[in-house]
């Protein structure tokens, strides 16, 4: 065979080797497409990788502004500080959702994701102790 046969026959035995050529041209060509693709298919050590919406959210819900408890019937709500005030809010209301997407923004200059904010609610619920 020739040169061809014998590059596609080694990365065919070596799937690593293939990822590695590949990341090293496109590293050197200083497109860093490869390793935002690794940090989101979980390839990278936790530690490299930004944290989620949904972790920033919880962090803001857990952050010792917020008071959670329930009513004797189990029903969440949350006392935040809004200004120079406290307001009390279900947690599954929309004014908690807005205030938590405000403080989010605030932080982060940037809007989080519904889906963000419903996976936040469930699980800043379950994280507190």
């Amino acid at each position: 065979m020739g040169q061809q046969g014998d590059f596609e026959h080694e990365f065919f035995e070596n799937p690593d080797a293939a990822q590695e050529v590949y990341t090293r041209l496109i590293m050197e060509g200083g497109n860093k497409a490869p390793v935002a693709a690794d940090a989101e298919m979980g390839n990278l050590p936790k530690s490299n990788r930004a944290p989620s919406q949904a972790t920033r959210l919880v962090a803001i819900i857990n952050d010792g502004n917020t008071t959670l408890f329930h009513t004797p019937d189990s029903n969440p709500y949350a006392t935040v500080r809004v200004a120079n005030h406290f307001e009390t809010w279900a947690v599954k209301s929309s004014g908690f959702r807005r205030w938590l997407a405000r403080e989010y923004y605030l932080k982060f200059q940037q809007a989080a994701s519904g889906q963000a904010l419903r996976d936040a609610l469930e699980l800043g619920l379950t994280t507190r102790s």
